[in-house]
C-alpha cells in the first residue's frame, strides 16, 4: 500500500516529498519497482514498434536491394551477385548506401554523400563507414578487426523473419535493457541533479539539507518527469532538457515546501 501512495504522492504532494528525506530504505526499494514498471512500458512500446519498424526495412530489402552476396576473409570483403559501385538512395533521400568492393582504393563516405541532409553507409573492400548527420560523425569499421563471415539477401531476411519479428522476444530483451539503461541512467544522473540542489538550498540558506536526504528525496521525485518524458517519446516528441528543468523543478520545490502548520512562530511575551 505504502508503494502506491508513494507513486501518487510524489505526482503531486511537495510536503509529502519532503517528508521523505530521512526514508532510505524505503525509497531504495519503491525506485527499483517503479523502474521496473517503466522498463515493462517501454517494453510493450519497443515489441509493438520495432515489428513495425522492421517489417518496413524488410520490405524495402526485398522491392528495392538488388540480390547480393557477401563474403569476408582475412579482412578483405568480395561482394558478388551485385553490379558494383552500387548506389541506394532511400525515397526521402535522407539515406545513401554505397557498396564498391571492386575499386583499388575507396574515398570516405562524405565524398558520396550530403553531410548536411543524409545518413550514409559505405561498404569498401576493406572496411565499413557509417556517417550520422545528427551527430556529425562518422564511425569507421575495418574488416581486419573482424572474424570471416558471409551473409547474403536471402539470409538477411530470413534472420528479420526468425529474430526481429518475434515480439515476445523483443519484449523480454527490451525488457531487461531497458531496466539496465534507465536504473543506472537514472541513479546516476540524480546524482548530479542532487548536487545542483544542495548547492541551491546552500546558497538560499536552506542548511537543514544534506547531500543524502535530497539524493532520497530524488529517488521518488524521478516518478513524474520521468513519466512525463516517457509518454512524450511514446509519441515521437523529444524536448531538449525537460527531464532535468522538471526533476530540478520538483526537487527545488520539494526542498523550498513549507506550509503554515510545519513553520513554529516565536510570539514574544506580552510585557507587563
Amino acid at each position: 500500500m505504502f508503494y502506491l501512495k508513494a507513486f501518487l504522492k510524489s505526482l503531486y504532494d511537495f510536503s509529502w516529498l519532503r517528508a521523505q528525506r530521512n526514508n532510505g530504505r524505503q525509497a531504495a526499494n519503491y525506485v527499483i519497482l517503479f523502474i521496473l514498471l517503466l522498463s515493462v512500458g517501454y517494453a510493450i512500446y519497443s515489441a509493438i514498434i520495432i515489428p513495425r519498424r522492421v517489417s518496413d526495412v524488410r520490405n524495402e530489402i526485398v522491392n528495392n536491394i538488388p540480390a547480393f552476396h557477401v563474403q569476408v576473409k582475412d579482412g578483405v570483403a568480395n561482394v558478388t551477385q551485385l553490379e558494383q559501385p552500387y548506389i541506394f538512395e532511400s525515397e526521402e533521400k535522407s539515406v545513401k548506401i554505397i557498396v564498391d568492393t571492386v575499386s583499388s582504393t575507396t574515398e570516405p563516405i562524405d565524398a558520396y554523400i550530403d553531410t548536411s541532409t543524409q545518413d550514409g553507409v559505405l561498404f569498401a573492400s576493406n572496411r565499413l563507414e557509417f556517417y550520422d548527420r545528427e551527430q556529425h560523425q562518422t564511425k569507421v569499421q575495418y574488416f581486419s578487426e573482424m572474424p570471416n563471415f558471409e551473409i547474403g539477401k536471402q539470409s538477411v531476411i530470413s534472420w528479420i523473419d526468425g529474430t526481429l519479428m518475434n515480439k515476445t522476444g523483443i519484449f523480454v530483451l527490451a525488457l531487461v535493457a531497458w531496466f539496465f539503461i534507465l536504473g543506472i541512467g537514472k541513479l546516476v544522473y540524480l546524482l548530479v541533479v542532487s548536487v545542483i540542489v544542495l548547492l541551491v538550498a546552500y546558497f538560499g540558506k536552506w542548511d537543514e539539507w544534506k547531500f543524502g536526504s535530497i539524493y532520497t528525496l530524488g529517488l521518488f521525485a524521478l516518478t513524474g518527469p520521468s513519466i512525463i518524458v516517457a509518454v512524450l517519446s511514446a509519441f515521437d516528441v523529444q524536448i531538449r532538457y525537460l527531464f532535468t528543468v522538471l526533476l530540478l523543478g520538483v526537487m527545488i520545490t520539494a526542498v523550498f515546501w513549507k506550509k503554515d502548520t510545519d513553520v513554529i512562530q516565536k510570539v514574544p511575551p506580552k510585557s507587563v
